[in-house]
């Protein structure tokens, strides 16, 4: 059960060139046990929310500023500069945000996990009620489970956890529940936290054949489609998760293009020039969607059959393929009680 250990909450509303200061740190033991549910039931969230495209993993970047992460450092390890390492990340939160964005309270929680470890909770919570802008100590200790009804919404606009909850090897985790695009999206990881984010893994997924062929395609290299199966099974069979390095010796492994090709050039492709990021895809994720068998569609270039689809389980799919050289056979066969035919 996560636990708070120290708190300071601030208003931000650069529309209205407003930034609200509490005038000191919370005081835990005489605050509302509704108002200490309510954070936690937030962090909770992000904790467990399972990556897609709004939650992702991220880490630090070595070329921005790390004014950020130092003062999160400070705040996880409850330095006694807690509450000014806080005000130095309201204001620099305050600054990052273009004014086109909506107001928002920061929470800035130092809290303790299931195994007591220190994490950091940044949490921007979309208030209700205009009238709540002020957030000073005394107020917050009054506050009564009617008011957080009335005056916040359950809801994060953004958030991140440090370091990463679930993955060792990343940094931070990171929410953005507004889907705003272009700099409304970055302001609050690139901006404010100096991070770079990992593509969501579902994202990663979709986007793995495509970016192959547009490496093909940038290099002139000849793809075999008849092999993407194949290669979709031989990642699986790594038992491991997704990376770079591991798709690129795969495809090679595997003669998805005729040509060689030049390891470098792949790796750089997909990490830094494709929208696909740097790749970590979980193993379990590749071939499963959730409790469910990830689905494949088959589509066809040939006119005759440019409007035919066939689509399902992607084992299921795989077994009924035969590949011989450029050749694909596609066999469906049985009496005919497990047929349905319908007209559209």
């Amino acid at each position: 059960m996560l636990k708070i250990s120290r708190m300071a909450v601030h208003f931000v509303d650069k529309k209205s060139n407003i930034l609200e200061l509490a005038s000191g740190e919370q005081n835990l033991q005489q605050l509302n046990p509704a108002v200490i549910e309510f954070i936690l039931k937030l962090i909770t969230e992000v904790w467990n929310a399972h990556e897609s495209g709004n939650v992702n993993s991220g880490f630090f970047s070595s070329t921005k500023s790390q004014a950020a992460k130092n003062s999160i450092e400070n705040i996880k390890n409850s330095h006694d500069d807690f509450f000014s390492e806080t005000v130095t990340l309201a204001r620099r939160l305050y600054a990052s945000t273009p004014n086109t964005a909506s107001s928002g309270l920061l929470a800035i929680v130092r809290c303790l996990s299931y195994d007591s470890d220190a994490h950091v909770a940044l949490l921007k919570i979309q208030k209700e009620n205009e009238s709540f802008v002020r957030l000073r100590e005394n107020e917050l200790t009054q506050i009564t489970v009617e008011d957080i009804k009335n005056l916040l919404q359950d809801k994060i606009q953004k958030g991140a956890i440090i370091p990463h909850p679930n993955k060792r090897n990343y940094d931070l985790k990171t929410i953005d529940k507004q889907g705003e695009k272009g700099v409304q999206a970055k302001y609050f990881t690139e901006g404010f936290l100096g991070c770079v984010t990992k593509k969501s893994d579902e994202h990663q997924i979709k986007s793995l054949i495509p970016t192959i062929k547009k490496f093909g395609t940038k290099k002139n290299l000849s793809i075999v489609n008849s092999k993407i199966p194949e290669l979709m099974c031989n990642l699986d069979k790594q038992n491991k998760n997704v990376t770079t390095p591991t798709l690129e010796r795969v495809i090679r492994e595997t003669g998805i293009f005729k040509e060689e090709f030049n390891r470098n050039e792949f790796i750089t492709h997909i990490d830094e020039e494709s929208r696909i990021g740097k790749l970590d895809i979980p193993h379990q994720l590749l071939t499963k969607k959730k409790t469910t068998d990830r689905k494949m569609k088959i589509t066809f270039n040939h006119p005759k059959y440019r409007n035919v689809e066939i689509r399902g389980p992607f084992k299921v799919l795989q077994e009924l393929m035969e590949t011989e050289g450029d050749s694909i056979k596609i066999t469906i066969e049985g009496t005919e009680d497990i047929f349905k035919f319908e007209m559209m």
